[in-house]
């Protein structure tokens, strides 16, 4: 944004000149936050502490603008769902998407059965909430119980839950697998 850019240059010219007094250069640093910590006129996501965001309840991140109740966004599960035994640790769902909370992404599973009529819910409901392992504000990996066919859903602080994604583990030497086919 403009304002971004205008501090980064008000950065740029304390560092370059050097001429200024300690107290001013701290001053400055000081109140600059990284994206306002995210306040808008509605809302106050956070303050601005020395350079750094103090955000409100439930808003997290270097410039709390995630709502860690929100459910995350975009929820996709890697290589659209399929899982090689051959190859990859099928027991472990990679989901990516958007907004996943550090320490607080929960994971949901359904075990299903896929065949050529279909997908048939082999449980009656999604499972218990397991922590999942955050690797990336954009990625979590979610333990399933086993290596199986699952619907798997994601949610971050037991907030609301993403939709679910189908994972399909296959052993290529028995099936091909397309996600189209499905």
């Amino acid at each position: 944004s403009t304002l971004e850019s205008i501090k980064q240059q008000c950065v740029d010219e304390l560092a370059r000149a050097g001429t200024y007094s300690s107290n001013i250069t701290e001053s400055i640093t000081e109140m600059m936050c990284p994206n306002e910590c995210s306040n808008t006129d509605d809302v106050t996501h956070g303050v601005c502490v020395n350079g750094t965001c103090d955000c409100n309840e439930p808003f997290t991140g270097d410039d709390c603008s995630i709502n860690s109740t929100a459910s995350p966004e975009d929820v996709r599960l890697y290589n659209d769902g399929l899982c090689d035994v051959s190859s990859t640790d099928c027991s472990i769902a990679d989901v990516t998407g958007f907004n996943f909370v550090p320490d607080a992404v929960n994971c949901f599973y359904q075990q299903v059965e896929v065949d050529e009529n279909g997908v048939t819910d082999i449980d009656d409901h999604m499972s218990d909430a397991r922590l999942g392992q955050f690797m990336t504000i954009n990625e979590v990996l979610c333990p399933l119980p086993d290596v199986g066919s699952y619907y798997v859903q994601v949610s971050n602080n037991d907030g609301e839950r993403s939709e679910p994604s189908l994972h399909i583990a296959y052993n290529p030497t028995c099936y091909s697998c397309v996600a189209e086919d499905i």
